[in-house]
């Protein structure tokens, strides 16, 4: 089961009342504005969840799991907090929740993003004494070298007892968590040859990330690699889903997985492609309990068969001070 939990709603059974309102916005997929737009909200729903086999993937439980009174896991769900252009504070009160999910553009480098999540887990902090599962965005790799900055924030990641997915799975209090960045495969239009020239061209994933080659030799991170991380991603994804599993599973990436994560401003835009990927066809046929994801600074809630996805998303910081985003919920939990 999924549900959406806000502190200002009341708790319910499960029924077709929704749990909270979720807007689609962002500015993001140019990756310049700041503006946004809110669109219709579609109402939340849940179901019961389907469990698998057995034989999980191990995960060192360093964390108490309290869970809601009908056993349900809570997550915090946030992405795109982008720290790097401004600090963000949680609200007090937060409410009660097991585990905090972060789906990437925290901020810059890992290592930086991952010391920021610690401090929240603090004594003090709005995180304390939860586990905390982070799977980095594109941002996170800005002004540095891909894969030197990866090792470093795996080693940051160990150091803070934080889960950083990064083709990796972790179980926690008995949910199954599969994470990648994803990336694109730049196919949402047709052809991707021309989608990766514009992008190549354009966005500043291609101009602000170095990529240390198998050669030795250093080159900026180009749509090639790109679709070739989305590839290794995506066969990641399909063999963890193919694999039995007592229990729920979440799929956490950074970029949006479905066509219906694209904002309708962006309904027409040559740089759809490098956004967001149509893995329709994958979630039909494994059909995860959730998927959460960032990557387009908008607030999302819909369904792909029986899986929900699902994106609560920050987006930039404005110079009033507010999000970019003005769906984003920081109080926003996720049962399953």
């Amino acid at each position: 089961m999924v549900m959406i939990w806000r502190p200002t709603c009341s708790v319910r059974a499960p029924s077709t009342q929704s749990l909270c309102r979720s807007t689609s916005s962002s500015d993001h997929m140019r990756g310049t504005s700041l503006s946004s737009r809110q669109v219709k909200s579609p109402s939340c729903s849940s179901e019961l969840p389907r469990c698998g086999g057995v034989n999980p993937p191990v995960a060192a439980e360093r964390f108490q799991i309290l869970r809601s009174c009908g056993g349900r896991m809570r997550l915090l769900v946030i992405s795109d907090l982008h720290l790097e252009f401004g600090p963000f504070t949680f609200p007090t009160p937060m409410p009660d929740f097991d585990a905090a999910v972060f789906a990437g553009d925290i901020g810059q480098p890992i290592s930086t993003a991952v010391e920021w999540m610690a401090q929240q887990r603090g004594e003090l902090g709005a995180l304390r004494g939860r586990q905390i599962i982070y799977v980095p965005g594109n941002h996170e790799f800005y002004r540095s070298e891909f894969k030197a900055n990866l090792a470093e924030g795996r080693a940051a990641a160990e150091l803070a007892g934080i889960e950083l997915l990064f083709r990796r799975t972790a179980v926690v209090g008995g949910v199954r968590f599969i994470g990648c960045i994803l990336w694109t495969d730049y196919r949402i239009r047709g052809t991707p040859k021309p989608s990766m020239v514009h992008a190549g061209q354009t966005l500043n994933d291609h101009r602000l990330i170095r990529y240390l080659q198998e050669d030795g030799h250093y080159s900026r991170f180009m749509p090639w690699h790109a679709a070739a991380e989305h590839r290794l991603d995506l066969a990641f994804i399909r063999h963890e889903l193919g694999t039995p599993f007592a229990g729920p599973t979440v799929v956490i990436t950074h970029h949006a997985p479905h066509p219906k994560s694209i904002q309708a401003r962006h309904e027409g835009s040559s740089l759809t492609p490098a956004f967001v990927s149509d893995l329709g066809h994958v979630i039909q046929e494994l059909q995860p309990e959730l998927w959460i994801h960032g990557h387009d600074h908008g607030s999302h809630d819909y369904r792909v068969g029986r899986t929900r996805i699902f994106a609560n998303q920050a987006g930039y910081p404005n110079v009033h001070g507010d999000r970019e985003n003005p769906g984003f919920d920081p109080r926003c939990v996720v049962e399953i």
